[in-house]
């Protein structure tokens, strides 16, 4: 049976983290996550600077999840098309079922959701987000909807 990767799309407060916990309790997935890197390579889950490390060790973890055949879910906000499309070909390339989970919540919703967390993500981040996740759908019209 082929491992399964879900790929989670959407702005930052949208619900990945708490789909991703799920699916990681319920059914035993992996979960890899962009800000879990930067925070292990500078102590600061939002410290942008540290990204490029931060990609080297996401990377380690996706690599390594291959080739263990795990189930996994990457719960970024996937918003880069580029990184996207490289990340999807590699789960493809090593035979992954591959499911985007798209999060399509609403700019003022996603926003009171911000002020409630322990991470506040700029607002003008949250917009550019909200809009390049409105691009993918027009994109992308079949997918599979998060809450």
């Amino acid at each position: 049976m082929a491992q399964i990767a879900h790929i989670t799309i959407g702005p930052s407060a949208s619900g990945k983290s708490t789909y991703a916990k799920n699916l990681v309790r319920e059914h035993d997935f992996h979960e890899i996550n962009l800000d879990h890197c930067r925070y292990i390579v500078s102590g600061d889950e939002s410290n942008q600077e540290c990204t490029p490390e931060a990609l080297k060790l996401h990377t380690k973890y996706i690599d390594s999840a291959i080739a263990d055949e795990l189930d996994v879910v990457v719960s970024d906000t996937n918003l880069d098309q580029k990184f996207r499309t490289e990340l999807v070909r590699k789960f493809l390339q090593n035979d992954y079922s591959v499911i985007y989970v798209v999060f399509d919540v609403e700019l003022d919703e996603i926003r009171r959701r911000n002020q409630q967390r322990g991470k506040n993500v700029p607002d003008h981040v949250l917009v550019r987000q909200h809009q390049q996740m409105r691009e993918f759908l027009i994109d992308h019209p079949q997918v599979i909807f998060g809450s």
